[in-house]
């Protein structure tokens, strides 16, 4: 038979997941856009790595605060785009690599160190 059986859905969890998260940084990179190529640069190097991070630590999705500190996560990284002055860097794409290699291990600790002050195991 050809496509999905009936009742089955279109999209599994997995899919629906990897789908929502490259759209949540699409609209991110979208915004910033129209104001400087460097702030769009920013805006989908930190959409990524919070993308990343959460992907690693996806075992604790059902752990409320974990949405909390993916949250936290995203409005720190986003006054990091407002507020900080990226065309005056003169960074390249390349240049941008270093900062994001430090951010995905930090928000990757980030997480484990939440997941330690709730003494949560993180090999669920």
């Amino acid at each position: 038979m050809t496509g999905k059986e009936p009742g089955q859905p279109f999209l599994t969890r997995k899919q629906a997941t990897a789908w929502g998260a490259g759209t949540v940084a699409i609209m991110i990179v979208l915004t910033f856009v129209g104001e400087d190529v460097a702030i769009a640069t920013a805006a989908a190097m930190f959409a990524v790595s919070i993308a990343l991070a959460i992907r690693v630590y996806w075992t604790l999705r059902h752990h409320w605060w974990f949405w909390i500190a993916a949250a936290a996560l995203v409005l720190l990284h986003s006054l990091l785009v407002i507020f900080v002055p990226w065309p005056a860097m003169h960074l390249s794409g390349q240049g941008f690599l270093p900062i994001a290699f430090v951010d995905v291990f930090a928000n990757c600790g980030y997480f484990a160190l939440s997941a330690r002050i709730i003494k949560v195991s993180t090999s669920d």
